[in-house]
């Protein structure tokens, strides 16, 4: 841990803005957890709570819903109120309903804290990004972004593999409680150190302006990862054969191979380009997905590298394309903006599983049908950003 802050110390020449950026990782780190926890535990929550395979959908589109909703509601009101009580009121909603989520006694209980952590959750998270555009310099801000993006390579490798432990030798309902009281700590060391910030008294010109455009642009970069992601690791296991210990073991690559990348992909972002190097990541992006839902056989070791390739590529196409969304406008309204776009990420997400499971069929050999269509129209997501990202250069 003492090398990480050293290291950020080196980037990051003031401290407090190290420890206000180690602070959004661990709030970003605890956001992802949240979310990515609750597919590993699926059996034992199930089980637990009697509750079937389509309930156990209801979890996560309920999730989506209250995401979706209340940052479509924050877009109104969310810069009439302080940035750091507001943000700090928010993520004390989202670890509150964690620890609520351990006395869930049935699943209409569940149901509705689900939503309401989704809520809680999305609010944060559009502050989150807010803060890095109003703390950190746009010359530093995709490297910062990188640095937080590394929150997903601890809760790959450490967050998810423990908390599955805790789950099965103690109990899920244990597991939420230790969320809850290292949500409180994360809470206790943001509020130290988050400064004081009047989003209205700083209010300038922003570096660039915002266009209808970009809200296409967010909706189909989103729609176009996640078309892909949650079929991935079905595809390989089921259709290529990949065993289960395998395809963890490429996430786990993945989380690896992201603590370097993603703060490079950062810096690069701040010295180049923001829309170049989304361009270049994009291509790849397009490429990888052409390869990933094509493919017919090949070795396991071909196949883990794929899966790891496209999650860290993944992960690469959010560093520079949040960095842009945190630039387009000036800070009296960039809580606000941030808080419509997660609402379209949100729903992207949403539509994106959707359209999915009515593209995706199996077979009476319960092999999957049609991932290359879906591959066609996540293909199509990732033309139509690029010829929007052309069309913002050009208008600009």
């Amino acid at each position: 841990m003492s090398r990480i802050i050293s290291h950020w110390r080196v980037l990051f020449t003031n401290s407090r803005e190290v420890k206000i950026l180690f602070a959004l990782g661990a709030v970003h780190f605890s956001h992802l957890l949240d979310f990515m926890i609750l597919m590993p535990i699926s059996t034992l929550l199930m089980t637990s709570l009697d509750i079937n395979i389509t309930q156990y959908g209801y979890l996560i589109s309920t999730y989506l819903a209250g995401a979706c909703l209340f940052t479509f509601i924050g877009f109104f009101y969310i810069d009439r109120f302080d940035r750091k009580k507001i943000f700090t009121l928010t993520l004390l909603g989202f670890f509150s309903s964690l620890l609520l989520s351990a006395f869930a006694v049935n699943f209409t209980m569940l149901l509705l804290i689900r939503f309401v952590v989704g809520a809680f959750a999305g609010l944060s998270n559009s502050l989150l990004f807010s803060s890095v555009g109003d703390l950190i310099e746009e010359d530093k801000r995709s490297k910062a972004i990188g640095w937080i993006a590394i929150a997903y390579s601890v809760a790959t490798i450490i967050g998810v593999p423990l908390g599955v432990l805790i789950s099965k030798f103690l109990s899920w309902r244990i597991l939420y409680i230790l969320l809850a009281v290292l949500g409180f700590g994360i809470l206790y060391f943001l509020h130290r150190f988050y400064p004081k910030f009047n989003h209205r008294a700083a209010a300038t010109a922003a570096t660039k302006k915002a266009n209808p455009l970009h809200h296409f642009f967010i909706f189909f970069l989103m729609t176009g990862q996640f078309l892909i992601i949650p079929f991935l690791a079905p595809f390989m296991m089921i259709n290529q054969e990949l065993s289960e210990i395998k395809v963890s073991l490429s996430y786990s690559y993945a989380g690896l191979a992201s603590i370097f990348i993603f703060p490079f992909i950062g810096k690069l972002s701040d010295q180049i380009g923001k829309n170049k190097i989304l361009c270049y990541i994009l291509i790849l992006l397009m490429v990888l997905i052409v390869y990933v839902t094509h493919l017919l056989s090949a070795p396991d070791a071909i196949l883990i590298s794929l899966i790891s390739s496209y999650i860290v590529v993944s992960g690469c196409v959010m560093i520079p394309a949040n960095s842009l969304m945190t630039s387009l406008i000036a800070a009296d309204k960039r809580g606000g903006f941030m808080s419509l776009v997660s609402s379209i990420q949100y729903f992207s997400l949403g539509l994106a599983s959707f359209v999915g499971s009515l593209i995706i069929q199996t077979n009476t050999s319960n092999k999957i049908l049609n991932y290359a269509s879906l591959g066609y129209v996540a293909l199509f997501c990732c033309l139509a950003v690029l010829l929007i990202l052309l069309k913002l250069n050009l208008t600009n």
